[in-house]
């Protein structure tokens, strides 16, 4: 779907409830959806963000990636705690924290989605280096949450507030466009900037980046959960272990 730029604003609040209402959701995650891209919007305004963002993609795509990562962790966080105080009607808790903050990032992906079937046709075929990026950062925070050490982590210990930092495959340009069939530099290699500390990883799947591209576009968190396991066996810390 491709629209003037100027009118994007007017039409995205019917396309938002047409999109997340064709998706296989029971009431209450419908609800979280709601609610997580409310919040996100909420924040954007403190930090200084319109609804008339996207040319931001344009310029200045790093800078807002940090602080649109910055919006939906709070947005995610906020929830998180909402939830965990007031039991909403048809939400039932999971049995570790690490679960229930991995159920609300998979809806908080949901509705990162609305935005790149908004651009793209759907399914999507290829993914902008923006988008890529943004997806690949909540990939990674559901797999750390799926395989956090619950024996001694804790949400505060899980830093969900940092920023990730990953490179797929030796691929890091702003004009690159991600599909299956990208020819990539070094197809094993993962790069994890992760609280001010480099981990590289070099899987022996072959065609590693391949698979975890594939995974971020069908928007498929359980197969990129698998992806990273084997990263974080490399490097524990990423996982709290």
């Amino acid at each position: 779907m491709h629209q003037n730029k100027s009118l994007r604003p007017l039409y995205f609040p019917l396309y938002f409830l047409l999109y997340f209402l064709s998706r296989n959701l029971n009431d209450v995650e419908r609800t979280t959806v709601f609610y997580h891209f409310m919040l996100h919007e909420f924040f954007h305004l403190g930090q200084g963000i319109s609804s008339y963002r996207y040319h931001y993609t344009d310029y200045a795509p790093r800078a807002l990636l940090r602080v649109d990562y910055y919006a939906d962790a709070v947005a995610a966080l906020a929830l998180y705690e909402l939830y965990r105080q007031f039991h909403p009607p048809g939400w039932v808790p999971e049995p570790s924290w690490n679960r229930n903050l991995a159920r609300l990032i998979r809806l908080a992906v949901l509705d990162m989605e609305v935005f790149t079937a908004f651009e793209h046709a759907y399914p999507l075929q290829s993914i902008s280096w923006f988008s890529f990026r943004r997806y690949l950062q909540w990939h990674f925070q559901y797999a750390r949450a799926r395989q956090y050490g619950t024996d001694t982590g804790t949400l505060e210990s899980f830093n969900l507030l940092e920023t990730p930092d990953l490179v797929l495959g030796g691929i890091d340009a702003q004009d690159a466009l991600y599909r299956t069939d990208t020819v990539f530099t070094k197809p094993q290699l993962l790069v994890i900037g992760w609280k001010a500390k480099l981990h590289e990883f070099s899987s022996e799947v072959e065609n590693f980046a391949g698979h975890l591209v594939d995974a971020v576009l069908r928007g498929d968190l359980e197969s990129s959960n698998r992806l990273f396991a084997d990263a974080f066996f490399v490097h524990p810390n990423l996982v709290g272990r």
